[in-house]
């Protein structure tokens, strides 16, 4: 199943380490957020350090939002699947002939509200996380 990757610029940092320090299909971890303000059926993406490729280029894409590398906590969130078909990304992602699936139907499918994936960068900047249950 493909998810649409979603909220990252409400991540600081997570556009500089999409950009300039994870490879294609870089793995990530998903996590339940029942607790989220917004929407109960939440689902988290992360990274772990050993996905991450130190250059200098990330490096200074960080310092742009005030952050270094080393002062960063992971497993670090990148954002959360893509919950509403009507966003700009969806229908980008449509246009582009993209099928995904919307977080809801993680719920119905993780054991544990937990499971793995990884990223695809798409040429038309949309990113997509295809999860493994």
């Amino acid at each position: 199943m493909k998810f649409l990757l979603v909220g990252t610029a409400f991540t600081l940092g997570a556009p500089a380490i999409i950009s300039k320090g994870l490879p294609q299909f870089a793995r990530v971890t998903l996590q339940a957020e029942p607790e989220n303000p917004y929407d109960p059926n939440a689902v988290r993406v992360f990274v772990a350090r050993d996905a991450v490729i130190e250059s200098p280029e990330l490096h200074e894409a960080l310092a742009a939002f005030g952050l270094t590398f080393e002062t960063l906590d992971f497993p670090f969130p990148l954002g959360h699947l893509g919950a509403k078909a009507e966003t700009k990304a969806a229908k980008a992602a449509l246009r582009e002939g993209h099928q995904f699936e919307l977080c809801a139907a993680w719920h119905l499918l993780a054991e544990n509200a937990r499971s793995a994936g990884r990223l695809i960068q798409h040429p038309n900047g949309s990113i997509l996380v295809e999860v493994t249950l």
